[in-house]
């Protein structure tokens, strides 16, 4: 499987809930961090982790579009359109997922997001 295919599969985790197709593309001690100071900030560490993650992103009612995809040697990224409402708040945002991979499976995926402060805000607005 590529690198590609591997953040694809990530992606669509998220955006299809399907987390066990996400789980197999996860080296066992994967990493996903994402900036901000709210419910899904931080690292989250080991595949398990990093699913929660993802299922706690599905559960916040957030809509993914997938844009762009660039590939290099080693990593990946993608560009993604989440948007959503949560409680009067409304989510629109730019994000990159840069994508590590090493011996076929997702070591690292770090996001860079447009706007941290609206990402707060739309995560705290469900608390």
């Amino acid at each position: 499987m590529t690198a590609r295919d591997l953040a694809r599969d990530f992606v669509a985790g998220v955006m299809d809930h399907d987390f066990d197709r996400m789980h197999a593309a996860l080296s066992p001690d994967a990493t996903w961090s994402v900036p901000g100071d709210h419910g899904i900030s931080g690292v989250a560490r080991g595949a398990d982790a990093v699913v929660e993650r993802a299922r706690a992103v599905a559960a916040g009612g957030v809509s993914i579009e997938l844009r762009y995809e660039l590939t290099g040697w080693d990593r990946v990224a993608v560009l993604l359109h989440n948007t959503g409402e949560r409680n009067g708040t409304v989510l629109d945002e730019q994000v990159v997922i840069v994508f590590t991979v090493a011996d076929g499976r997702i070591t690292a995926a770090e996001n860079l997001i447009s706007d941290v402060p609206g990402l707060e805000a739309f995560f705290r607005a469900g608390s």
